[in-house]
């Protein structure tokens, strides 16, 4: 396998840069979001350089460069120590397209109800300028009094120069905050069970990442630090340390191990049946350190395997929670937002009318 260098990670800084210049969704972890792809890669590559060129290793000038942001910088640097940059590439992209197909799919669950919204908006200025100017007629003709919803559409009628363009505004001022919170999980954050949605993304991106560093002969103490930094997630990351250390001094991962609690129930028992076969194979072997040194070799293929089940497991949950919304967020925009509008409207036509049938049935 080809050393990575630094033109290759200007390489994939490019690549990164036409796929969020393409639509595809890229978290990089930067603290400012407002801040174009293309835009924060071109300064990290410039600082990779930089450091380099002050005769830092590759590896130095990435893990220990506070310029760079936070999911980049573990990314690359996990790639780094596995020597494949696919894994910069996946760790990047993959989560940030989960929950964009979250907020696509409320995206298009919205359209319907904001059509109905249009609809019925244009309706009620045609109600207002043309259908309440012959109610009024009428009850004139009858010499009584209009009734009470007649009245309040005169009102309203009234009132039409100032509220007319106000709705509209609204509109737009929605779609623009909408679009501009698109980068965020924001405007998806009340779905129901949305947070054990992200949850499950983020183990899903744990256990990928953990089963290819270890598959790429990593040691299972430096995978789990690496992988929990590229989660971006502090109790994560403070839960994956204190197992790492408990692994480097020899111990070793039973179902009981306090420094488990942590981390995601599959991932745990991913984990600890891994350990087993390791112990096995360890049993004859004296000291962390040789311990450690025996998870490159064909030994940790049992707990490649559970980790790679473990984020299959996850899969499956995102993807049982994004069929479920496909269907059940359409039809809550109905029913939330569009059912009442259209409520709202037939009451304001009909209402006036069958009150004028009544009055002229007396």
């Amino acid at each position: 396998m080809d050393p990575i260098t630094l033109d290759r990670i200007l390489a994939l800084n490019d690549e990164l840069s036409a796929l969020a210049a393409a639509g595809v969704p890229v978290d990089l972890g930067q603290t400012i979001p407002s801040r174009s792809v293309g835009e924060v890669l071109e300064e990290a590559g410039a600082s990779i350089a930089l450091r380099q060129g002050r005769g830092m290793t590759l590896e130095q000038a990435v893990a220990d460069n506070p310029d760079l942001p936070a999911g980049y910088r573990s990314a690359l640097a996990a790639s780094l120590k596995s020597s494949r940059l696919t894994t910069a590439l996946e760790t990047l992209c993959r989560p940030a397209v989960a929950l964009a197909e979250v907020r696509h799919t409320l995206g298009r669950a919205l359209m319907g109800p904001l059509v109905v919204v249009t609809f019925a908006y244009f309706g009620f200025l045609f109600l207002c300028l043309f259908v309440i100017p012959t109610f009024t007629d009428q009850y004139r003709q009858l010499g009584t009094e209009p009734s009470s919803s007649v009245r309040m559409l005169v009102a309203m009628r009234q009132w039409l120069p100032y509220w007319a363009p106000l709705v509209p505004l609204l509109l737009l001022a929605a779609v623009v905050r909408w679009r501009r919170g698109a980068r965020t999980d924001r405007p998806a954050r009340w779905l129901p069970s949305f947070k054990r949605y992200k949850t499950a993304v983020r183990d899903a991106q744990l256990a990928d990442n953990l089963a290819r560093l270890v598959q790429q002969n990593v040691p299972l103490a430096e995978a789990l630090r690496w992988s929990s930094h590229m989660t971006g997630q502090p109790t994560m990351i403070e839960a994956a340390e204190r197992l790492a250390v408990a692994i480097e001094r020899g111990e070793t991962v039973t179902p009981d191990h306090p420094d488990l609690a942590g981390l995601p129930p599959v991932l745990r028992w991913a984990l600890v049946a891994g350990q087993d076969s390791l112990a096995r194979a360890n049993a004859t072997k004296d000291g962390p350190d040789q311990a450690i040194a025996n998870t490159q070799t064909s030994e940790h293929w049992p707990l490649v395997n559970n980790l790679k089940f473990a984020a299959q497991t996850y899969h499956q949950q995102i993807r049982r929670r994004g069929k479920f919304w496909r269907v059940a967020a359409p039809a809550d925009g109905i029913l939330l937002l569009a059912g009442p509008v259209t409520l709202a409207y037939a009451l304001c036509l009909f209402e006036p009318l069958v009150q004028l049938w009544r009055d002229l049935a007396r």
